[in-house]
């Protein structure tokens, strides 16, 4: 008797999502425009391109939801949206894009952060910081060792 095994599919749909502001970190209270790419590595009918946004950021212009008739490899379609935020928290925001070929499901997804990953980490940095200075100011001096697992 044979083992069976399966193999996944990769999908044929891919995205790439650029920035106006590249990887600086977006401005609060300015507008911004992102864009989409969507490519194919073969022929798709019926695609469903869907920009998510998270609560926080606001669309200024551009569709966040919409179907393509056709998508052809080598031809990608561009998505540009205008946003703006309120305020320096790092949101996610994602693009994502399905279709079915003789009844397979293909999606892919793309995420975009409003803030570069380095400022991510300094921020996460300083807090670190900020609490061992905040436990070590309010502790009594004193060690105790306890077992956890008696």
């Amino acid at each position: 008797m044979l083992p069976h095994s399966t193999e996944k599919l990769s999908s044929p749909l891919a995205i790439d999502i650029v920035s106006e502001y590249g990887s600086k970190p977006v401005n609060p209270n300015e507008t911004f425009k992102i864009a989409g790419a969507i490519n194919t590595t073969i022929p798709l009918e019926n695609i469903q391109v869907k920009w998510v946004l998270p609560a926080g950021v606001e669309l200024i212009s551009g569709s966040t939801n919409y179907n393509l008739s056709q998508l052809e490899p080598g031809n990608p379609h561009v998505s540009e949206i205008v946003l703006k935020t309120h305020d320096d928290s790092n949101y996610q925001i994602h693009m994502t894009a399905s279709s079915q070929v003789e009844g397979m499901s293909f999606s892919t997804v793309k995420q975009y952060n409003t803030q570069t990953q380095s400022q991510i980490e300094k921020s996460v940095d300083e807090l670190k910081n900020k609490h061992h200075k905040f436990l070590k100011s309010n502790s009594l001096g004193k060690a105790t060792k306890k077992k956890v697992f008696q």
